[in-house]
This record gives C-alpha cells, sequence and structure tokens, in this order.
C-alpha cells in the first residue's frame, strides 16, 4: 500500500467521523430547542401568550393574532426566511398548535407571513 492509498484511507476515515459529529451536533441542538420551548410552554398559560411571547424573541414585525371567518390565524412581517422558518421550527413544538397553511408574500422590504392554526 503506497503512501497515496494510506492518505486517501484517512481522508474518508475523517469524512466519516466529521459527518458523525454534525449529526450528534445537530441532534444536540435540536434536543435543546425543544428542551427551552418546553420549559417555555410550562411559563406561558395558553397558545396566543406562547405565540407572542415567541414573536417578541424573533423580532417579528407587526405580529398579530386573528380570525376571520371562524378560521384563526396569525401574521407578521420579517425581513429574513431564515428567521421566520426558525420561528415556525419552535412554535410548532407546542402541543396546541397545528398549522394549516401558510401563505408567504414579499414586497421590496420584507415578507409578509399569514399562518392558518387550529
Amino acid at each position: 500500500m503506497g503512501l497515496s492509498d494510506s492518505i486517501s484511507r484517512n481522508q474518508q476515515q475523517l469524512d466519516i467521523v466529521k459527518n458523525n459529529f454534525n449529526y450528534v451536533y445537530q441532534k444536540a441542538n435540536e434536543f435543546l430547542v425543544f428542551s427551552q420551548v418546553q420549559e417555555e410552554i410550562e411559563v406561558f398559560e395558553s397558545l396566543p401568550e406562547f405565540l407572542v411571547h415567541q414573536s417578541s424573541e424573533f423580532n417579528l414585525l407587526a405580529f398579530g393574532l386573528m380570525e376571520e371567518q371562524g378560521s384563526k390565524f396569525l401574521q407578521f412581517n420579517d425581513v429574513s426566511l431564515e428567521n421566520i422558518g426558525q420561528f415556525f421550527e419552535k412554535a410548532i413544538i407546542h402541543p396546541e398548535l397545528a398549522i394549516e397553511s401558510i401563505q408567504l408574500s414579499f414586497n421590496d422590504e420584507f415578507f409578509t407571513v399569514k399562518a392558518y392554526y387550529q
């Protein structure tokens, strides 16, 4: 076996270890977020209070909880799709929240999100 074969095999092993580490790291972060949300759920007595708290944590603009024709929805603005996604990742952990649909539009400055829920 030559030196280049040995280097190649070591590189493959390093890649495997790196991928394993990244997987475990990602799962640990997901568990951390889940644990934090569980603690917040205990603090806030109702789903609306929890959602308002989450909206302030993510600095969402013009956040509101509304109802039209018997359908509940939340609506807000934000400049970052990543921030919007992180908000929903945390919000959907709440056992009382079931998102039915999400509408997303964009103007020159920000995204407007309208999410119907039960």
